[in-house]
């Protein structure tokens, strides 16, 4: 008896089924709020790529989506699982454009998932960082904004709101993050074998944006690290090679690149890597800095290996 194996389409059965890198920046919900062309039409490329990489995630039909924000609520040391069966906010858009410029809010109310006890129960279990948080005798919804709530206005529709499940960072990322790339590895393979043995399927979406150093007109000032980060970034969604994130870019955040969705990328780095990460396709859909910051978008689908007696 001989057997072979080949790598077949998507997996539908209950599991971690899909993954995704979906800005919160101003700019890829809306570029019309850019006026210059070129920054306009970088803009638009992230809009379109962002939805498209909603699609793929609505696409996986996900049960339960998982998402890291860099800018929710956050602890100085832990991690955080947002526990409230409702959360609700809103984003405000157009302050990127500077301290006087008009907004205009994005609205959201997303429900929890159980899941979220599960979860929370194997991450401590493991040792991870990691602290659940109820407020308001659960009463009254946890707040959501623009880390949240635009990354996923491009997933959630009106006719299908899927639950999901809120990680905050730890604001010591603010300054560490570029020395925590092995607790984010740990956390990352964590997260992903638990999403992997689901008994759910399981779509996990990074909030994030990438340098924020790339003018020096930004109110972070400019450092040549910003385009070299963003490019590291840019071959890990390509090829998904984890050194182009725990070390190439890693190198370039502590120069002071200043990524605020790093962490999570590390994270979804590790967890695709120990749920076999040749059994996932990325799609590269967009690598833009419109302004002084850098944005990038990408998807991951779940493959398998089928096996043929022959």
């Amino acid at each position: 008896v001989m057997r072979s194996f080949w790598t077949a389409a998507a997996v539908a059965s209950a599991e971690w089924a899909a993954a995704a890198v979906i800005p919160h920046g101003d700019f890829a919900y809306d570029p019309s709020l850019l006026t210059n062309a070129t920054e306009r039409a970088a803009a638009e490329r992230l809009h379109a790529a962002s939805l498209a990489a909603g699609e793929a995630i609505r696409a996986a039909d996900p049960t339960v989506i998982f998402l890291t924000t860099p800018h929710g609520l956050a602890l100085t040391d832990d991690f955080i699982l947002y526990e409230n069966p409702v959360l609700k906010g809103s984003a405000p858009v157009g302050s990127d454009l500077g301290p006087n410029a008009s907004e205009f809010d994005v609205p959201m109310t997303a429900h929890t998932a159980p899941l979220v006890t599960g979860l929370f129960q194997h991450l401590r279990s493991t040792g991870a960082n990691v602290t659940g948080i109820q407020a308001f005798g659960d009463g009254q919804p946890l707040p959501l904004s623009w880390g949240e709530i635009l990354p996923l206005s491009f997933i959630q529709t009106p006719q299908r709101s899927t639950r999901v499940v809120v990680m905050g960072v730890p604001y010591r990322r603010y300054d560490q993050d570029f020395a925590m790339v092995d607790e984010l590895q740990r956390l990352g393979r964590a997260l992903g074998r638990f999403f992997h043995r689901s008994n759910e399927t399981v779509a996990w979406v990074v909030s994030s944006d990438l340098a924020h150093t790339h003018r020096a007109d930004g109110p972070y000032g400019f450092c040549a690290c910003a385009a070299v980060f963003d490019a590291a970034v840019g071959e890990w969604m390509q090829t998904m090679r984890s050194e182009a994130l725990s070390v190439d870019a890693t190198k370039q955040e502590k120069l002071g690149a200043k990524s605020c969705g790093y962490t999570g990328l590390v994270m979804l780095d590790a967890g695709l890597q120990a749920t076999g990460g040749q059994s996932w396709r990325g799609t590269f859909r967009a690598l833009e800095a419109p302004t002084y910051y850098g944005m990038g978008v990408a998807s991951f689908d779940r493959v398998q290996e089928k096996e043929v007696i022959m």
